[in-house]
């Protein structure tokens, strides 16, 4: 799909990104101490324990895929072409992405 205003650019970049980086970087940590104290109940079922290890995990890999695209835009961002350097939605989304 070709964007032809700056308007449909910045609505692309801005629906793919959510959170800040300070933001992910402590929901990492949580999840990293969640998974350390990790133990399993007294009356917990096998499928009950390994459905909470499984949420944890995949909390973790969809936070650290955010982060791997927030740099992937930032690397589009400084390699856009030099008629695109006007673009306030270019400066609004450096923004938004600090």
């Amino acid at each position: 799909m070709a964007t032809t205003t700056t308007k449909e650019a910045w609505s692309i970049l801005k629906g793919s990104i959510s959170g800040s980086d300070k933001v992910i970087y402590v929901k990492l940590q949580t999840l990293c101490n969640e998974l350390d104290q990790l133990l399993m109940k007294q009356d917990e079922t096998i499928q009950v324990f390994f459905n909470r290890v499984t949420n944890i995990v995949n909390s973790k890999k969809y936070l650290e895929t955010q982060r791997k695209t927030k740099k992937l835009i930032q690397k589009v961002l400084s390699s856009l072409l030099p008629k695109f350097d006007h673009i306030a939605a270019k400066k609004n989304l450096k923004t938004y992405l600090h």
